[in-house]
């Protein structure tokens, strides 16, 4: 079964879910305003946080259900998980242990975003870059409504929402660009 247009984001508490929810619904992408509720089922990311999670193969899935739609399933979360590369990117633990690192880097806690459509708005690119932790704020440059500049608390901070933001698509033909500001 093919799920175009959907998508699940699985958060580390139930109050980050709602404030998420809350925050972009009815969030403009794609020339469409997104709609945003609660799943119906625990997803397999939060079973196997939880401990109620148990692995099963391929074919006993497919003998339960009747169906290869369930079975691929741990299919993907294999193919997702990436062990503590992926455990601490998801949970952001990585942030506080690199932090040093990065500062001596080019990394710096503002961003500068690029190849903005013109009919995109401060309150929009809020509303987009808030979702990562430490946003402060947005400044669209007067005169140049293709560019901003993201602050965040810290580069780490800033460098995970690069990483995230980074060629999303703003509109179905427009990808904006997410860099570190030169200094």
């Amino acid at each position: 079964m093919k799920m175009r247009g959907q998508a699940f984001v699985v958060f580390d508490t139930a109050p980050a879910a709602t404030v998420a929810m809350r925050e972009l619904q009815g969030f403009p992408l794609y020339d469409k305003n997104m709609q945003i509720a609660y799943a119906k089922t625990k997803s397999n990311a939060v079973k196997n946080r939880d401990g109620s999670y148990s692995k099963r193969s391929r074919a006993a899935a497919i003998e339960m259900n009747g169906n290869e739609s369930d079975a691929s399933d741990d299919d993907t979360l294999h193919k997702r998980q990436r062990g503590d590369e992926y455990d601490s990117v998801t949970t952001g633990r990585h942030l506080k242990d690199n932090e040093e690192e990065m500062e001596e880097d080019d990394t710096n806690a503002i961003l500068f975003v690029s190849q903005l459509p013109s009919s995109v708005t401060e309150e929009s690119l809020s509303t987009l870059f808030a979702q990562n932790e430490g946003f402060k704020e947005v400044r669209i440059v007067p005169g140049r409504p293709d560019i901003a500049f993201v602050e965040y608390a810290s580069s780490a901070q800033a460098d995970q929402a690069r990483m995230v933001l980074n060629g999303c698509q703003i509109t179905p033909d427009q990808a904006m660009r997410v860099e570190f500001a030169r200094r």
